[in-house]
């Protein structure tokens, strides 16, 4: 026996194995092997089973070729985000915008400050809207207001806690409910008289602060607000030019060798896996966002004539509906940049020598220097 061919007849002695290729060495091991057979079919053209030499070449060449493995579904959610992206830091830079001229009201403000009793924030009934929030930065004494209000309503929330407690307890069906909220009524009793002392005190140092005091404050709450807004655009931002870099990079870092597609199988459907349930829960949000209808009330008079109307809820069916698609497109978009995102920080790690590609482009910079 030769030792050109001996492999081959290892390989045909131990029922022709193909090898699993995962890496380089695999590759070269493998393509060893493939010479040793060719060798032994040469000498002997029935020694090996043809099909079997047929299937080890067809993995060998697809072990050493490159393949082309990025997903036009995960490029068209890319595209879809960077669009959103786009539209959204437009519509945070009129935030900005809005919010830079309350700052420059804030910074204009001249002294008019004025008192307001605590009674006046006591709830009569019924659910309390703010009448402060929306006209906070107009006026230091409105602004003073919101901040009064927020003591006020909390002083008057934690004084009527323990009767609200009380009628939970009284409406309760079960002795395990009676127990909780005699519990929680009993210690909101007995934290009262420290909370009302507390709160009392806060109220009249609010009540106390002059028009500097009151500017400082409503500049830095003006501030922190435009700070937000221009975080959230530099994240948009950020995002945006990412996705842009990131697709064409994308699609060049999605060339792995096929070993190593062989050696990272298992990650690749966890990702395809990972794929399939956000499109699938994509489409089931589309789905349900079809499935509501709008409920028709036909009404036919005395006179033989008919007419149509909703039942009112055409309004928060139609909310629901497009708070449903847009969900759907936010979970589309999600998953297609996560899965970009990975694949080609992995993909350029692992699918390209950068030692080698450096080496070479300096040793071709040297060349033309000289």
């Amino acid at each position: 026996m030769q030792e050109s061919t001996k492999k081959a007849y290892d390989w045909k002695n131990a029922g022709y194995p193909l090898p699993l290729i995962t890496s380089r060495k695999k590759l070269e091991d493998a393509e060893e092997l493939m010479a040793s057979v060719s060798d032994l079919s040469k000498e002997n053209p029935d020694a090996l089973d043809g099909n079997r030499i047929g299937e080890l070449a067809a993995d060998i060449n697809f072990a050493g070729s490159r393949h082309w493995t990025f997903q036009w579904q995960i490029i068209v959610g890319a595209i879809i985000s960077v669009l959103i992206l786009n539209w959204c830091s437009r519509d945070k830079q009129e935030d900005i915008a809005k919010q830079e001229a309350v700052v420059a009201t804030v910074e204009a403000w001249q002294p008019n400050d004025t008192t307001i009793a605590m009674s006046d924030f006591k709830s009569t009934g019924g659910m309390y809207v703010s009448k402060f929030i929306s006209v906070c930065f107009e006026s230091p004494n409105k602004y003073k207001a919101l901040l009064l209000e927020r003591v006020g309503r909390e002083y008057y929330g934690a004084e009527g806690s323990a009767a609200e407690y009380e009628k939970y307890m009284n409406r309760a069906t079960s002795d395990e409910d009676r127990e909780k909220y005699r519990q929680r009524m009993e210690k909101a009793k007995a934290e009262w008289p420290d909370k009302k002392v507390e709160l009392a005190a806060e109220y009249d140092r609010v009540s106390k602060l002059k028009f500097e005091d009151i500017k400082k404050l409503a500049l830095e709450d003006a501030n922190k607000k435009l700070t937000g807004h221009k975080s959230s655009k530099g994240r948009m931002e950020f995002w945006f030019w990412f996705l842009i870099i990131c697709t064409p990079l994308y699609i060049f870092a999605c060339r792995p060798y096929g070993y190593s597609m062989n050696k990272y199988s298992t990650e690749a459907k966890a990702l395809n896996s990972l794929q399939r349930i956000g499109l699938w829960l994509s489409g089931g949000l589309v789905a349900v966002a079809g499935a509501l209808q709008f409920t028709t009330i036909v009404t036919k008079w005395s006179n033989g004539t008919t007419t149509k109307s909703d039942d009112g809820m055409g309004p928060a069916i139609a909310a629901a509906k497009v708070a449903l698609i847009v969900a759907a497109v936010l979970v589309f978009c999600f998953t297609c940049c996560f899965i970009m995102a990975y694949a080609t920080i992995v993909g350029l790690i692992r699918n390209y020598n950068w030692v080698q590609i450096f080496s070479a482009a300096k040793n071709r910079l040297d060349k033309k220097s000289n």
